[in-house]
C-alpha cells in the first residue's frame, strides 16, 4: 500500500459548550467517506470507521490525538466504505449497531470484505469486526451528553429522507 496519499479533510464542525462533533472526510479519489467524532468532556464517541484501511488508521491516530478514551463506535449500517476500516483501527472498540447490521455483518461482512481485498489488496482490513451490542431507540446519557437514538426512512428512488424518532 503507498505510504502516501492524498490528505483527509478533518474539521470541527460543531461545537456548544464541551461537546464538539470533528469530522473526517477520505478524499474525493477515495469516494468522500465522512466519519465523526463525538467529543465530549471526558471522552470520545466515533461514528463509522472509513473504508480504506489508511484513512482508517489516519482516523483513529487522530481521535487518539485528542486525549480522550473512546468510549465507543457506532456502525451506522452495513456498507463497505462504513464497517472496512473498524476491523483495521478499532477492533479495541466496543461498537454498536443495530440488530439488523450486525445480522447483515455476520452472514456477508467476511464475503464483502474477501470479494473486495482480491481487487484492493491492502487497501483493505484484514478482517471484520462484527458488533457486539444492538442499538435500540430511545434516550441514551454518554458523559452527560444526550444522545437520542433514532430511526430513519429512505426512498432512494425519490431522494427522500424522513427521520423521526421511535421512542417509548
Amino acid at each position: 500500500m503507498p505510504d502516501q496519499l492524498p490528505d483527509p479533510i478533518i474539521r470541527v464542525v460543531k461545537e456548544s459548550g464541551n461537546v464538539k462533533i470533528h469530522t473526517f472526510i477520505s478524499p474525493e479519489a477515495f469516494l468522500s467517506i465522512a466519519t465523526h467524532i463525538i467529543e465530549s468532556e471526558n471522552m470520545l464517541v466515533i461514528i463509522d470507521g472509513q473504508f480504506i484501511v489508511l484513512y482508517a488508521m489516519q482516523f483513529r491516530a487522530y481521535a487518539d490525538s485528542l486525549g480522550k478514551p473512546i468510549n465507543r463506535l457506532y456502525l451506522s449500517h452495513g456498507h463497505p466504505d462504513h464497517f472496512f476500516g473498524v476491523g483495521a483501527a478499532f477492533s479495541d472498540i466496543a461498537i454498536y449497531a443495530l440488530p439488523e447490521t450486525i445480522s447483515f455483518l455476520e452472514q456477508y461482512g467476511e464475503t464483502f470484505r474477501a470479494s473486495r481485498a482480491a481487487v484492493f489488496g491492502p487497501f483493505v482490513a484484514e478482517k471484520v469486526v462484527i458488533p457486539t451490542h444492538a442499538v435500540k431507540a430511545g434516550i441514551e446519557y454518554i458523559d452527560g451528553v444526550k444522545y437520542e437514538m433514532c430511526v430513519c426512512m429512505l426512498i432512494p428512488k425519490l431522494n427522500f429522507i424522513y427521520h423521526s424518532n421511535f421512542l417509548n
